[in-house]
């Protein structure tokens, strides 16, 4: 049976409504489940007052949330069933292992004390939260891994030892999710002196060069350094033998495991465990994408001290059972594992590994369910428990979707865009040269009209075209479109400077389709999809706020110009490299240069992760011959036209790149316009020596987190990064102008969940600091509007938590400062000595505000390790406007 649940949920403060509709589809899949048998074995017993389990009662309080259906998990013991499919994976590890000490009866009931406090989660972190773990009461749990018995298995007696056991998390339901699996760990220590294993490497080495004729693809590429470093307690030349101990034993293993399994790619990354550092991963390429099997690292000491052994050093690793299985025996759906059917079970045979045969002739049948749920405090796993209580293992999946709450924020978002388009709009009624509105028809009007080879030479004294060609081919299609409406308003030379109200609606028309087609699918990818880990309402949340950024709305709609197509081709890059399509965001990123030259504020950044990659994965050179094959593809097909003669292509250089026209365009809050104000370069040097040395600092401004990104290719440094670069750009490149902003505006904003209030803070400088350019075009009541509109739904979305203290303030400060602009510069009349002491403060406070936050994102990305969370982990957390959610 599937079940699909719809789920509405609403803010009371917002909608006013306490209620939650939940759409269920059921799908009977005979496939999968067989009908329970009847269990013969006595249950725990599970009262109003007490649960009574392994001969001990527990008081019932208000943590208590097992339920009855999984106590009776406590006594299947799957992983000592010798013919069952984790038992033989249990089996084969042991078997490797063979001189270690099997510990498989644990017991899965423990006290907190063993689950958190011995490995070291501090009170209140979110691993510890109800929604998460099966708690008997405050101090009893169902253990959450098997390290809850790390300590019981040094004070053994044994210097290396193997755990195996059922272990409990509350989870979603589907195919790969359960709330009981099984967890198999090694762990073994040694004498923490220098040459204590360096037979026993040698031995291990010598084992994997014997079965080097395997067709395993077997990469590691990992290094210690400052994000997953050694321990001050353990010397270099002590710890090094023991990784490479740990390193050759996982080696050898998974050569083992997977040894009937042709070509398979395995690979080390680096990790980060709160109770091992340094720490790493082993990953699979399975089905299309890389699955992490293993993770593994060296022991913090003061694990060692808790028991008994402060002067040895150890290593530890972790298997889940259900994975390595459902791989090696190609079982398809986790609850098979606790399946009673002899269709399933007769299958298996102690010490072999045979691919399962699916045995149901039935095609499934779709059934529709609606109902009510009241309040919105349960959680999803709050209701995943009532399902699976109810309708046990016949459940196939549950996947909750909030699609009205994200239908209502699109339509929301389209309303306020539509709002800020109704106002004015640069050179609106202001020949004779008009402004941007002029200049995008115009272009409009000179691609439809005017032979391809003529677009960057004809009549340039009218907006000649100065944006690449993609820009042009947009151009293009828009005009085509809008002949065939009316075409009055593209006609040559005599539809310059055209504004009716119909005109005007089609171009705007124009803007919210660009949008709706490159940029917000993108956005509604980036933090539905990339950004794992919250709730679904957190999501939506998340991605309302995203979609109100005021900048880009006010630029784009009010303004008027196409940013959004260059910002959304970037995100669909930024996007594909998260999910390691490599040459498509290649491609994507070509066509975002393609259709504006300031991309090339994300280019660095891109080219050192790229790069990184090539030098890190086996086939790192076909990699990069692929990269530059699509490059350059992506070039020639856009620039085409004009390859021939050369000179039509240096033209095209010169519009795109006019570096005659100085330092910076009008008052901008970067660092030449602020020094401007007692260090006039634009006067003293050449516009050659300007460009060098904005060059040169503009490339050191962007190469410490470029370098960095290179060592650690994560995605959350590349979204750092795009930040740290895009923020190098607008301060110290050449010819800067206000908009410009909007480029490191989005790497920013999607570092939304964990940056929260610090994003927050950035966009309103953001918009603040194109304040002039906006009054200059009447704009003001817009600004104002989406200013207070964004930072007060921002408000009513954040977790009833508040920032810290720190936050707060510079919120507040914020505020403030901009507050006493605005009414100054509206009741006070500059001195007409300095006419611009407005936009010149501005600019100044601005750009102070900006060189702050590019070293504050500078320091966040050398501590990534201090966060350890990755933005495409399934369990990854951040700090979403305060909340602390990492885990």
């Amino acid at each position: 049976m599937r079940v699909l649940t719809t789920l509405w949920t609403y803010k009371p403060h917002l909608l006013r409504t306490g209620l939650r509709i939940v759409q269920v589809h059921a799908r009977r899949q005979w496939s999968s489940i067989a009908p329970k048998a009847e269990e013969t074995r006595t249950e725990p017993i599970f009262t109003q007052d007490y649960v009574q389990i392994n001969n001990a009662m527990h008081y019932k309080d208000s943590w208590t949330n097992v339920t009855p259906s999984i106590l009776a998990r406590t006594t299947r013991k799957l992983h000592l069933h010798p013919a069952h499919p984790l038992s033989i994976i249990r089996q084969e590890i042991e078997n490797h292992f063979g001189t270690f000490t099997p510990l498989n009866n644990f017991h899965p009931v423990v006290n907190t004390k063993q689950n958190f406090d011995d490995l070291g989660f501090p009170k209140g972190h979110v691993a510890r939260s109800t929604s998460d773990n099966y708690y008997l009461n405050e101090n009893i749990m169902l253990r959450a891994h098997t390290s809850a018995h790390q300590l019981q298995g040094l004070r053994s007696g044994s210097s290396k030892f193997l755990i195996s056991g059922d272990v409990y998390r509350r989870d979603e339901i589907d195919a790969s999710h359960y709330p009981v699996f099984h967890q198999m760990e090694g762990f073994q220590y040694f004498d923490m002196h220098p040459t204590v294993t360096e037979q026993q490497v040698m031995a291990d080495i010598k084992s994997q060069q014997a079965l080097s004729a395997s067709s395993i693809d077997l990469a590691d590429s990992t290094l210690i350094n400052a994000d997953n470093p050694l321990q001050a307690r353990h010397p270099e030349a002590c710890v090094q033998p023991v990784i490479a101990h740990l390193k050759h034993s996982l080696n050898a293993l998974i050569r083992r495991l997977f040894r009937h399994e042709p070509n398979l790619k395995v690979r080390w990354i680096d990790a980060y465990f709160p109770f091992t550092s340094p720490s790493w991963e082993m990953e699979i390429f399975y089905q299309g994408e890389w699955l992490e099997i293993c993770g593994c690292g060296i022991v913090k000491q003061e694990i060692m001290d808790q028991g008994g052994q402060p002067d040895k050093i150890a290593w530890a690793f972790g298997f889940g059972l259900e994975r390595l299985a459902m791989v090696l025996f190609s079982i398809p759906d986790i609850r098979l594992f606790w399946s009673q059917d002899e269709r399933f079970l007769s299958q298996f045979v102690s010490n072999q590994i045979v691919k399962f045969q699916p045995f149901s002739k039935y095609p499934p049948c779709i059934k529709d369910i609606s109902f009510w749920l009241p309040s919105e405090q349960w959680s999803e796993n709050d209701f995943c428990e009532v399902v699976r209580e109810k309708a046990g293992d016949i459940v196939e999946d549950v996947k909750m979707s909030q699609w009205l709450f994200a239908a209502i924020a699109l339509l929301f978002a389209a309303l306020v865009r539509w709002m800020v388009a109704l106002g004015p709009y640069s050179g609106a009624r202001t020949p004779p040269m008009y402004g941007d509105y002029e200049a995008q028809r115009h272009w409009m009007e000179l691609t439809l009209h005017v032979p391809i080879k003529e677009w960057y030479t004809h009549d340039l004294s009218w907006w000649g075209l100065d944006y690449p060609p993609l820009t042009a081919y947009v151009s293009w299609i828009c005009g085509v479109v809008g002949q065939v409406i009316m075409p009055k308003w593209f006609a040559l030379y005599d539809s310059r400077g055209y504004e009716d109200a119909e005109s005007k609606f089609f171009m705007r028309s124009t803007v919210m389709a660009c949008e709706m087609i490159f940029y917000i699918p993108a956005l509604v990818y980036y933090f539905k999809r990339i950004v794992k880990g919250y709730s679904l309402k957190q999501q939506d949340y998340m991605l309302m706020i995203a979609l109100l950024q005021p900048a880009l709305i006010i630029v784009d709609h009010g303004h008027f110009q196409y940013n959004a197509v260059m910002l959304g081709l970037s995100l669909c890059a930024f996007n594909c490299l998260a999910t390691h399509r490599f040459i498509t965001a290649a491609v994507f990123f070509s066509l975002s240069l393609m259709f504006k030259q300031m991309a090339l504020y994300f280019a660095m950044p891109i080219f050192a992760f790229l790069l990184s990659q090539c030098f890190r994965q086996q086939n790192g050179f076909l990699l990069f011959v692929k990269l530059g094959i699509a490059v350059v593809a992506t070039f020639g097909v856009c620039l085409y036209p004009w390859v021939l003669p050369v000179s039509d292509l240096l033209q095209v250089a010169h519009r795109v790149f006019p570096i005659a026209r100085g330092l910076y365009e009008d008052k901008v809050a970067n660092v030449w316009c602020a020094l401007s104000v007692i260090l006039k370069l634009k006067s003293l040097l050449s516009v050659e020596r300007c460009i060098q040395i904005s060059l040169a600092m503009t490339f050191v401004g962007l190469l410490p987190s470029c370098i960095d990104l290179f060592r650690k290719p994560t995605h959350q440094k590349l979204i750092y990064a795009l930040a740290n670069c895009s923020l190098a750009f607008f301060l110290f490149s050449f010819q800067v102008h206000e908009k410009t902003i909007l480029l490191p505006a989005l790497p920013i904003l999607l570092l939304l969940p964990i940056e929260g209030d610090a994003v927050i803070l950035f966009q309103n400088w953001a918009m603040f600091s194109m304040f002039p350019l906006l009054s200059r075009e009447k704009l003001q009541l817009q600004y104002f509007s989406l200013f207070v509109l964004w930072n007060w739904l921002q408000q009513q979305t954040r977790p009833s938590e508040s920032g810290s203290s720190v936050t707060r303030m510079l919120h507040a400060a914020s505020f403030t400062i901009m507050a006493i602009w605005h009414v100054l510069q509206v009741t006070t009349p500059p001195p007409p000595r300095f006419p611009d002491l407005y936009t010149v403060t501005n600019c100044i406070l601005s750009c102070a505000v900006f060189c702050l936050f590019y070293l504050y994102l500078h320091h966040r990305q050398f501590t990534l390790a201090d966060i350890g969370v990755n933005l495409t982990d399934p369990v990854f957390r951040g700090v979403y406007r305060g909340k602390t959610l990492h885990a």
